[in-house]
């Protein structure tokens, strides 16, 4: 291999295969795999950098993937006959040279734009963070807490009614499961015993377990995820039989921005989904955040539309009279 090769990969997945690249310096003795091809195009006729940005053009891309052969995508091969057909512009060398000139000078523009971008990214994330701090610490709303000192609700006032809805939701539970029990009785106790639900086991926190995180306005407490929500589950740790339609399978790739971003998800059969539903039941208003992948991303459940979860991403029923909206800016902090 020598500085002004163009190199291209011939075989592997499909995004892997045709994958093309102008080897700008080397050192000596390099040598390449046979999943490759090398060009060493002659520099009166062809400039080296002009091909590989042809090569990496999208037309070009279309035309290399159509002679991709091989039984599935995870295994392609571009061989040597198929390839030697694909059709190449050459204009003038010197032209070439200008339009190498033009496109590297463009490129340039877009990375100083990308670099810009991650820039001011970097500090609208700072500004989003002062703004969380702020709004939990109470400084947003210090003047409409003076101006209504009495609609203030002391936080075991707040966490009681939490309680009496998590105390209703327990009896609904228990007695949908003695209802089961008694069908599953009268069907001759075919299958598995309905299980029993588990009133949910709250976690404890010390009282200044958040100093120095945030400095809380008088009215605000502690307390764990645990007491403003019901029972917090992830998704099913089985990865499911996938179908062309059906009910939405959401994972951690699928939670962006705040949402649930349905464009791309798979999909599971309706049996599948009432299963994994045993487990993980998936309410509007529900709170979901990302455990494994980019983990911490946020997303509040905004429709009645079923669909189920993968391990990567928690579920969490928030309890009235809880903001679910608020308890998912918390995650964010």
């Amino acid at each position: 291999i020598m500085p002004g090769d163009v190199l291209m990969t011939c075989a592997g997945p499909r995004n892997r295969c045709g994958v093309a690249c102008l080897v700008e310096k080397t050192r000596p003795r390099l040598m390449m795999s046979g999943k490759m091809y090398r060009f060493r195009p002659h520099p009166k006729v062809l400039d080296a950098r002009y091909l590989s940005h042809f090569i990496r053009l999208h037309d070009t891309q279309l035309r290399i993937d159509a002679m991709k052969t091989g039984i599935n995508d995870s295994g392609l091969n571009l061989t040597h006959g198929r390839f030697g057909q694909l059709p190449v512009v050459v204009p003038p060398i010197n032209e070439q040279r200008r339009i190498v000139e033009k496109i590297e000078a463009m490129f340039d523009e877009i990375d100083k734009g990308v670099e810009s971008l991650q820039t001011a990214r970097a500090t609208l994330g700072l500004y989003r963070q002062s703004l969380l701090k702020s709004a939990f610490e109470g400084r947003l709303t210090a003047d409409w807490r003076a101006q209504n000192a009495d609609k203030l609700e002391a936080p075991e006032t707040l966490l009681a009614r939490i309680q009496a809805e998590r105390d209703t939701r327990y009896k609904a539970a228990l007695d949908a499961w003695q209802d089961a029990v008694a069908e599953w009785r009268v069907n001759g106790e075919k299958g598995k015993k309905p299980a029993k639900p588990r009133r949910q086991t709250e976690a404890n926190i010390d009282e200044d377990w958040g100093d120095g995180l945030l400095a809380l306005p008088g009215n605000a407490i502690w307390v764990a995820c645990n007491h403003v929500s019901g029972q917090i589950s992830d998704g099913t740790h089985k990865t499911p039989k996938y179908c062309d339609s059906g009910v939405p399978f959401i994972s951690a790739k699928d939670i962006r921005n705040f949402q649930i971003d349905f464009s791309d998800t798979r999909f599971v059969d309706e049996a599948q989904h009432v299963e994994m539903s045993k487990r993980c039941l998936i309410e509007k208003g529900n709170v979901l955040i990302t455990k494994s992948g980019t983990i911490g991303r946020v997303a509040v459940v905004q429709t009645h539309k079923p669909f189920s979860l993968f391990e990567s991403v928690a579920n969490i029923p928030i309890l009235d009279p809880m903001n679910s909206k608020f308890v998912a800016y918390v995650c964010l902090l």
